[in-house]
């Protein structure tokens, strides 16, 4: 966003929705304009409720806001991230105005979650595809987009781990009034869409095993704002009461805090993306937990525990032993350059109004 704030030939707008406009998820909106970027329309979505019909009600509501915000702006592109269903909104709603759509990070896997199918069905909506790994890159293409229009460019996330200073210990300690000189574990953990329980057993025996750990404390990220969230905030709010003086509870650290929080760490704990794509940047083990991230790329850093809970113990004490060297931190998903690449190839590529199917050779299909 920066690099293309910077660039002549482009003139970015942003429409920002969903938790960054919750007080509840920390008013994260204002984040955004102390980095130097101005707002061009703000769209109110989230419903008060947090079932699976209020999701499905937020998505129409937010199609709405989002259709009115594109007919204000009249832009040219939009760029959506990933695979929630606010940029799946964005994308139905660019799509029925003929706006065309930029899609980063398509072709992921990730079985746990609703965002999987989502993301998917973003690829099928968009025109230009920048994918975080050649993997990815080959299952957009599988999904029948046409090569010429699929770049791996890298995860431009990681990029602020590159370009950027990040805050150490003291500082954190101050702005945060924690002592994050002392050893500490990160937890970072999400509602589990498609699970019975919304993950909230796979959370239980996670904070169990962190409940043995006499060491170390722990810095603990709240959830997203999927469905049944509150189930895994309390939970957590439950730990954070139980280890007070151990443990720093935050709805929100603020992007640049928390990669300093994630690079500073012994581990990080969870289901949380970061664990897979931020943390081996980082040069941090970690262990994803449950089902959540299923299916994704990642460094030989991450150690995964699936469904097998009662392993959690023993993995924990693995990671914690674990002694890091170079090749465990071996990042597919960090290309480097990534922005730059991305607004090369998007200043370049001149979308149709016509979409063909590219197929997959017969001899490939099973």
């Amino acid at each position: 966003m920066k690099d293309l704030q910077s660039c002549g030939e482009v003139d970015l707008q942003l429409v920002v929705s969903g938790s960054h406009l919750s007080t509840q998820h920390g008013s994260t909106y204002k984040f955004i304009e102390n980095d130097g970027f101005s707002i061009t329309k703000k769209v109110d979505m989230l419903l008060a409720g947090e079932t699976d019909s209020s999701t499905a009600k937020s998505v129409a509501i937010a199609i709405l806001g989002y259709t009115e915000a594109l007919g204000a702006i009249q832009a040219d592109r939009v760029i959506v991230l990933g695979d929630r269903y606010e940029a799946f909104a964005m994308a139905q709603a660019a799509f029925l105005m003929k706006v065309p759509v930029v899609h980063l990070h398509g072709g992921e896997v990730t079985e746990g979650a609703n965002d999987e199918r989502m993301r998917h069905a973003i690829t099928k909506l968009s025109d230009v595809h920048f994918t975080s790994t050649e993997r990815h890159r080959q299952r957009v293409i599988q999904l029948g987009e046409t090569p010429a229009s699929v770049f791996n460019v890298g995860a431009p996330g990681l990029e602020h781990i590159h370009r950027s200073s990040l805050p150490g210990r003291s500082e954190l300690s101050n702005t945060f009034k924690f002592n994050f000189q002392n050893p500490y574990i990160v937890i970072s953990f999400h509602p589990v869409t498609n699970s019975d329980d919304s993950g909230a057993g796979e959370l239980r025996a996670l904070l169990d095993a962190c409940g043995k750990l006499k060491e170390v404390n722990f810095v603990v990220s709240m959830s997203n704002a999927d469905a049944d969230h509150s189930i895994i905030n309390e939970l957590l709010q439950q730990f954070a009461d139980a280890h007070d003086v151990k443990t720093l509870l935050q709805s929100s650290f603020g992007h640049f805090n928390f990669l300093a929080v994630l690079q500073n760490a012994e581990l990080v704990l969870g289901n949380s993306s970061s664990g897979i794509i931020e943390a081996p940047s980082l040069n941090t083990i970690s262990v994803d937990v449950g089902i959540r991230q299923q299916g994704r790329e990642r460094a030989k850093s991450v150690l995964a525990l699936g469904s097998d809970l009662d392993a959690i113990d023993e993995v924990i004490d693995r990671a914690m032993k674990m002694v890091p060297c170079e090749s465990y931190f071996d990042n597919p998903y960090d290309k480097g350059g990534s922005s730059a690449l991305i607004i090369e190839h998007l200043l370049a590529y001149q979308t149709g109004r016509v979409k063909r199917f590219h197929d997959v050779p017969m001899e490939c299909v099973p």
